[in-house]
C-alpha cells in the first residue's frame, strides 16, 4: 500500500507541475501579445485608434491608395467610356479581339479601378473566336441608380494571366 501511494504523490507533483507550467506559459502568451499592442507603428502602417477596446483601422488617403496598387500606372478612369444610366436595359459597345479573351468591366464614376478593383459592377471576360470587333449589349442590372455615372473599361486577356491594355 506504501508504494502506490508513493505512486499516486509522484503524479500528483508531476500534474501540478505540468499544471504550473501550462499557466505561466499562458501568462507569457497573454504578455508577449498584449505588449505587441504598445509597439509604435512605422510610417507605412496606417494608423489605428482605439475605439470601445478594439481596433480600427484608418482608411489611406486617395494619393497612398493609389501609389500602393499595382494599377496605377493604367489610364485614370476619365480615359474610359462613361455613361449616365437613364433606365435602360442593356448598354451597347464595341469590343476588339487581340488575344484569347476580351475583358469588360463596369464601375460608378465614384471608384477609381486601380484601387478598388473588387467594386467592379459588372465583370466578364468572354473568348474571342476570331480576332474581330464585335458590338456587344451589356446587361444593366437593377443596382444601378438612376441618373449616376458609371465607365466601361475593355481590355484584353490572354489564356494565362490578369487583364492588360485597357481602353
Amino acid at each position: 500500500m506504501r508504494k502506490m501511494y508513493s505512486n499516486i504523490e509522484r503524479l500528483l507533483r508531476t500534474n501540478t507541475a505540468l499544471a504550473a507550467l501550462c499557466i505561466i506559459s499562458i501568462g507569457v502568451l497573454f504578455i508577449l501579445i498584449r505588449g505587441s499592442d504598445s509597439v509604435p507603428s512605422s510610417s507605412t502602417k496606417p494608423e489605428t485608434m482605439v475605439i470601445g477596446g478594439q481596433h480600427s483601422f484608418t482608411s489611406p488617403t486617395p494619393e497612398q491608395a493609389l501609389s500602393a496598387s499595382p494599377l496605377r500606372h493604367m489610364p485614370s478612369p476619365s480615359k474610359f467610356t462613361s455613361f449616365v444610366y437613364k433606365g435602360e436595359k442593356q448598354f451597347e459597345i464595341n469590343v476588339v479581339c487581340k488575344d484569347a479573351y476580351y475583358v469588360i468591366l463596369m464601375f460608378s464614376n465614384e471608384v477609381d479601378y486601380r484601387t478598388d478593383t473588387l467594386s467592379a459592377l459588372y465583370n466578364t471576360a468572354e473568348r474571342c473566336t476570331m480576332k474581330k470587333s464585335y458590338r456587344i449589349a451589356i446587361p444593366l442590372t437593377q443596382h444601378l441608380t438612376i441618373g449616376a455615372s458609371y465607365y466601361i473599361i475593355r481590355a484584353d486577356e490572354g489564356a494565362y494571366g490578369t487583364w492588360y491594355d485597357p481602353y
